[in-house]
């Protein structure tokens, strides 16, 4: 490897950089496993740009060191260091060891210009580490995705005519996907109806039209051309449970996803899965970052977008070090996870997304908004309110959620500033079914929009948050569907439907066939039948402040049934559970606990079997240890210094956390 002159060598290694950066980012970021030649094309002009970029920026900087080594990538790994490290971009310290020893390594490439290929693979791992894929993911998964750069470069290393080998290098990463061939499509002769399934986080029943006195447009408009489900519920009150048994039908306890943390295993069959084996096309655009692409949600999507790929200023540029350290100084458009997210984004995607579907494929498209979750800061509003920014004051989120300190004022401003959230996703949703109207995709598309879950704003004594219990606030959701010939416009079902309900539903809307093994039951099936009763159950603790909970882990989640108006759910703690049983139809706002005299009409008797069905075996063995039994209803408490109990509420939260799962958590309001 013979350079003739001293910025050559700069320019060498800032295309080995850029051609290390672009065989991590351009698979992940842009194909996404559709290898189709257009794609590809496209993807290849990303790989390009990065090589480029790399190439002008370390020769500027080995012009301007005037060809001495040392100095210019010691100037460059701080700029990498900085671009990393100032916005706090998924940064581990431990990676800083990489721009030292490539600062080190320099002292030799005079002498041994096969030196930038470790130069070159020291700061392209520093760039990339906790980025590509995002630090969530295990090592493994971080590290195999860096491996083909790591083999290109190990090919310009080696033996031989330096341009020739970096042809061949350029070869394997740019052509070798267009042999790859195609997903092949299954695809019927007559196109079958295709699924819009819009979920909106965080969105309480009573806040949307034409369930409450807010006007939403978009909602209203799909109740009357559809079906209005007035009693519809999610199985768990968490995005990442709700959203794994809307695509499962399968409750928690079967889908293996139990926690907020939770990834979706990959031997459960998804709705996404289903359809795209009968071919549909599928895509997903999901702005949660707990719902994201390595955690198992993206199974059956052949386009998947999160919140790392939605948020895309500069497109794959955005993840080349030079680019980033640029935005950091001057522009700020690359973010790390923020949740005041705009809805606004997620469309772009979503359309983008649909323009490029063929008019005559199905598709199966998700769309998961973000807004109007915590904190509430609505596009063009002033949202600097205590309620948005808790953490500057000198209570914890804890304080805020469930001994609210707040003025009534500041709370009805953000109430105020929650709804108009809602607004703002209700105008983007309106956007969705524009285009479906423009491209005459309305008469043969299923259109569903619901929600993960509901959110308490005080209700129960609980502020601004959702998970922690089981009243309605949070396990109400809105459900409306249009489903052009198999519904009728303008009709309501009355009864209960749980969120698992629904995959069979589509399944049979859309002339799929059935998926076997599901817990939930199709609306062809419940018509005319006594509604099933409802498995509920929690999420773990994450709050100090929470005194309502008495074990740790999965043990001390709050689980319920609920069939039509009646509601049975108890907290676990040593010496035997707290109950509540409510009767929706007198008492909607659950206040009149009844378990201690419980009316006759109560079916108390069913609803304790339907309990004891939906908790697994070995957790109601270890809950009998604890004293709590599912023979008969315990205490009525609820009030942990009216309780009795001897026993205190966990100090500190009960699920185990890695560092990168707690930052997300209290970036989300989650965690003091």
């Amino acid at each position: 490897m013979h350079t003739s002159r001293p910025w050559h060598w700069f320019l060498l290694l800032g295309g080995m950089i850029g051609l290390f950066e672009a065989a991590a980012v351009v698979p992940y970021d842009w194909l996404m496993a559709d290898w189709t030649a257009s794609r590809v094309l496209v993807g290849t002009g990303h790989a390009l740009s990065l090589v480029a970029v790399g190439m002008l920026a370390w020769t500027a900087l080995g012009v301007c060191s005037r060809g001495r080594t040392v100095l210019a990538v010691g100037v460059g790994a701080a700029v990498l260091v900085f671009a990393r490290a100032v916005p706090a971009d998924r940064f581990d310290p431990w990676t800083l060891t990489l721009p030292a020893l490539a600062v080190v390594s320099s002292i030799r490439a005079s002498r041994n210009p096969r030196v930038s290929v470790w130069i070159a693979l020291l700061l392209g791992t520093f760039t990339l580490w906790g980025r590509v894929p995002s630090s969530a993911f295990s090592v493994t998964d971080r590290a195999m995705t860096l491996l083909p750069g790591m083999v290109l470069l190990g090919l310009l290393a080696a033996p031989g005519r330096l341009w020739a080998r970096a042809a061949t290098a350029s070869a394997l990463l740019f052509a070798l996907p267009l042999v790859v061939q195609p997903r092949s499509s299954n695809a019927r002769a007559e196109r079958p109806p295709s699924v819009l399934f819009v979920l909106v986080d965080t969105l309480r029943v009573d806040h949307v039209a034409p369930y409450g006195e807010r006007g939403t447009p978009s909602t209203e408009r799909l109740a009357t051309e559809g079906m209005r489900f007035d009693d519809a519920i999610t199985v768990v009150p968490k995005t990442t449970q709700s959203v794994a048994a809307f695509q499962t039908g399968r409750y928690p306890t079967r889908n293996g996803v139990r926690a907020l943390k939770d990834g979706l295993p990959a031997e459960q069959i998804t709705l996404a899965e289903h359809l795209s084996d009968a071919g549909w096309r599928t895509g997903a655009m999901v702005h949660n970052p707990w719902v994201r692409r390595g955690r198992g949600f993206e199974q059956g999507f052949d386009q998947f977008w999160s919140f790392y790929e939605l948020e895309r200023a500069w497109g794959p540029l955005r993840y080349s070090g030079i680019v980033t350290a640029l935005d950091a100084a001057f522009f700020g458009a690359i973010r790390t996870f923020d949740p005041n997210t705009d809805a606004r984004i997620t469309t772009d995607r979503a359309l983008a997304w649909l323009d490029e579907t063929p008019e005559d494929q199905a598709f199966y498209l998700y769309v998961h908004y973000f807004d109007p979750h915590w904190p509430y800061r609505p596009p063009g509003e002033a949202a600097e309110n205590r309620v948005n920014n808790i953490h500057d004051t000198k209570w914890s989120k804890g304080d805020l959620v469930f001994s609210n300190p707040l003025r009534d004022e500041e709370n009805d401003e953000a109430v105020r500033l929650y709804g108009r959230e809602i607004d703002h996703n209700d105008d983007q949703f309106g956007r969705l079914l524009q285009w479906l109207d423009a491209h005459g995709r309305t008469d043969d598309t299923v259109v569903v929009f619901t929600a993960d879950h509901g959110h308490h704003l005080g209700d129960h004594g609980y502020w601004y948050h959702h998970g922690a219990f089981l009243y309605e606030p949070g396990v109400r959701i809105p459900l409306l569907v249009r489903a052009p010939g198999a519904l009728e416009p303008g009709s309501v079902h009355a009864d209960q439907f749980r969120s698992i309900d629904l995959l069979p539903s589509l399944l049979e809307w859309v002339d799929a066939p059935a998926l076997s093994d599901v817990d939930g039951q199709s609306l062809s099936t419940l018509e005319g039948q006594v509604p099933p009763p409802a498995f509920l159950e929690s999420d773990q603790v994450f709050f100090r402040a929470n005194q309502r909970r008495y074990l740790r882990g999965v043990l001390g989640k709050v689980r319920g049934v609920r069939q039509g108006r009646w509601k049975l759910h108890v907290t676990p703690r040593t010496g035997g559970g707290i109950w509540e049983l409510y009767d929706l139809d007198s008492d909607p706002g659950e206040t009149q606990n009844l378990v201690l005299e419980p009316p006759p009409e109560a079916p108390v008797e069913a609803l304790l079997e339907a309990l004891r069905a939906g908790i697994p075996a070995e957790e109601r063995e270890r809950l009998a240890k604890r004293g709590v039994l599912f023979d008969r209803l315990g205490a009525a408490e609820v009030d942990p210094e009216a309780s009795g109990s001897t026993q205190l509420p966990a100090e500190e939260p009960d699920a185990d956390l890695s560092t990168e799962e707690a930052n997300m958590l209290r970036a989300m309001g989650y965690l003091d």
